[in-house]
């Protein structure tokens, strides 16, 4: 049995990247606003009357969010274990 010595220690600081609350607001805000901006410039099209397979385009924002939301949320599980 090791005896350890009774001196308090300092618990450091968290890193505010490291926070909970920040991890919550990015991990919905970038992936809303990547697919937002995608969305726009759909909806802008469909409406400019320019032609374009609109299946095949969603089908490439669906992928593009999936990506998005995987990559953000593998980025925030690392910063929370790190």
């Amino acid at each position: 049995n090791a005896k350890l010595p009774k001196i308090p220690r300092e618990i450091p600081k968290v890193p505010m990247y490291k926070s909970p609350s920040l991890g919550y607001i990015l991990a919905g805000f970038i992936p809303f606003s990547s697919i937002y901006i995608e969305l726009f410039y759909i909806f802008s099209s469909v409406w400019g009357h320019k032609i374009y397979s609109l299946y095949g385009i969603l089908f490439m924002v669906f992928i593009l969010l999936l990506l998005v939301v995987g990559t953000v949320n593998v980025t925030l599980v690392y910063f929370q274990l790190n």
